[in-house]
Formats: structure tokens, C-alpha cells, sequence
């Protein structure tokens, strides 16, 4: 019995109302207990609710995050496309463009002899120069202007478009600052010796290279194909089988040596006047560095003369001479 029953109890009515209480009185219990049943169902739901809009939001942070990062991809990619698609020789193009002022020579012969100054290895030409200028106007990063565009005395010219203006800012190509400067390539310690031996040779032999470096034939080639590539040696055909190939060193080479501080900018004189010869390489341009006691007679006050050897660099010691 509900709260109605408990109302009327001991109060006298007619029994067909009396009948009509009581059934009232049993549907608002049921009423009750149902109310009371959605209300534990919602709470639930409110509970779940709010456990699924925690995981919601965890969720839309990741997709946030994650659109953030493709935004920031997709804009670094299209930045560098341009660059990424530019060889060395097309870079110097627009650097030297970029370096040169408006009112000097800027045709097709006068940009490809400037390239030909700064790479010989290239052996530009004008037709070639003009295909690398074609190949940079297709790619809207240069301009062509025939003879007479501003002013009738005006001669053709090429110059950069705003595109390729930012280009050559953006990776810092003004003035060559490429990035594929002397100092930006990595060589390895062997790379870098066979330069050294070949700068102190002026040019030499693949054979003579390994001999000297103590180099098997196939590290010699393997390294020299390396070089060539990266523009830091020069290649010098053999002849007719009977002269070997010789290797010396391109602009870039020598850039390189000299602005890594590998070799002096100042070159050692010979101080040899017995004319002693390396016991390395052979050679005779020695430079007196000292003297040290001798291995066998150190007792008796003899000393050895030490020289450096300035054609390989290393070290010899001569007991017969004067101390």
C-alpha cells in the first residue's frame, strides 16, 4: 500500500470509492518505482555521456595535432620543391642572376661565360647555358627579355622572376652561398687525402694516387668517381693508351682545401741542401724540422736531421748529416 492507502485508512466511504483510492493508490506507486527506474537509467546515461565526450575530445586534439602537422609537411614540401629540383650548375644560374646589378651584361653568352669561370668542369657553352635557362623559365624562376623590351637600345637580358628572387633567398643562394658549398660536402678522410696528394702533384695517375696513399686500385677508382662527380676533380683523358689518365683538382677542390684550412695558404720552402729524398714519396723538396738522437750511436753524441717531406707530408730522419 502507498501513501494514499495510508490516508484513508479508518476514514468511512462508500465502498465503490473506497475501491477507486485503492487502485489509485497502486498506480502511483507504480508510477513511482518506474520514475525511479528512468531516473537511475539516466544517470547512467550521463555517466556514459560524459566518458564518451572526454573520449571525444582526447580524439579531436589528435585530429588536430595530426592536421597540424600534414599542414606544416605539405607547406615545408611545397617551400623546398623548387630547390630540391635544382642541380648545382642550375643554382649557380641563378645565384650569379641574382649578384649581377641591372645595369650590367646579362645575356645568354655573357651568363654561360660566368658559369664556365666558376665550373669549368661544366665546359659550358651557350647553346648548354641556354637549355639550363630554358629548363629555369619553365619553372617560372627566370625571365627572358628580347632585344628592345623597356628601351629600343635595350639588348636581350635574362633576369629573376619574384619566384626565383625568393628562391635564392629562402635557401641563401645569393652570392653562391649554396647549399652545396665546398664547406656543406661531406667527404671522408680518404676523399680528402687524395686531394692533398693530388693538389701537391698538381695532377697525377690513378696509379701513382694508390701508390702513394698505399690505396687498392678499386677504393682508388671508387673514391675518384665520387670526386668527379661532386665536381671536385678534373678528369684529363689519357693518350692512346700510352699516357695515363691524370686527375687534378677543379676550382671546387681547391676551394675546399683551402677554406677548411687543410692546407696552408702559404706554401713550405725546401730547406734540403745535401738533397736528401723522402723515404716515403721520393721526393727531394725536404724542410729541415729539427734533429733527435740517434737509434744506435746516441752515445757517442751522434743526432739525425729530421725533415718533412712537403710533397706527401711525412716525416724522414738522416743520421749523415750535420746535426
Amino acid at each position: 500500500m502507498g501513501k494514499l492507502a495510508d490516508a484513508i485508512r479508518g476514514v468511512h466511504l462508500p465502498t465503490q470509492k473506497h475501491a477507486q483510492l485503492l487502485r489509485l493508490d497502486v498506480e502511483y506507486v507504480e508510477m513511482e518505482s518506474q520514475l525511479a527506474s528512468f531516473q537511475q537509467q539516466n544517470s547512467a546515461l550521463e555517466d556514459r555521456n560524459r566518458k564518451l565526450q572526454e573520449k571525444n575530445k582526447t580524439l579531436e586534439d589528435r585530429v588536430s595535432g595530426l592536421q597540424a602537422q600534414f599542414e606544416a609537411r605539405t607547406a615545408s614540401k611545397e617551400k623546398n620543391v623548387v630547390h630540391d629540383e635544382l642541380d648545382e650548375v642550375e643554382q649557380t644560374f641563378l645565384s650569379y642572376l641574382a649578384s649581377m646589378k641591372r645595369s650590367e651584361n646579362r645575356t645568354t653568352r655573357k651568363v654561360a661565360d660566368a658559369i664556365l669561370d666558376v665550373h669549368p668542369e661544366t665546359e659550358m657553352t651557350e647553346l648548354k647555358a641556354r637549355v639550363y635557362l630554358k629548363r629555369l623559365e619553365k619553372r617560372e624562376l627566370v625571365q627572358f627579355y628580347p632585344s628592345g623590351y623597356s628601351y629600343s637600345s635595350t639588348p636581350e637580358h635574362w633576369d629573376l622572376t619574384d619566384r626565383g628572387a625568393e628562391c635564392v633567398v629562402v635557401h641563401k643562394l645569393e652570392h653562391g652561398k649554396s647549399s652545396h658549398s665546398p664547406a656543406a660536402d661531406a667527404l671522408e678522410a680518404a676523399e680528402i687525402e687524395m686531394m692533398k696528394f693530388i693538389g701537391s702533384k698538381k695532377s697525377a695517375p690513378a696509379e701513382d694516387i694508390g701508390k702513394g696513399l698505399n690505396m687498392t686500385s678499386v677504393a682508388v677508382e671508387h673514391f675518384l668517381g665520387r670526386m668527379l662527380k661532386a665536381h671536385f676533380l678534373i678528369q684529363h683523358p689519357g693518350v692512346g693508351g700510352l699516357v695515363a689518365a691524370h686527375y687534378s683538382l677543379a676550382d671546387k677542390g681547391n676551394a675546399y682545401l683551402v677554406e677548411n684550412k687543410i692546407v696552408p695558404i702559404a706554401a713550405a720552402q725546401p730547406n734540403n741542401p745535401r738533397g736528401h729524398h723522402c723515404d716515403h714519396c721520393g721526393s727531394n723538396q725536404l724542410r729541415r724540422t729539427g734533429s733527435r738522437p740517434d737509434a744506435h750511436f746516441a752515445a757517442v753524441g751522434i743526432k739525425q736531421a729530421m725533415y718533412s717531406c712537403i710533397a706527401c707530408g711525412k716525416e724522414s730522419a738522416f743520421t749523415n748529416d750535420e746535426s
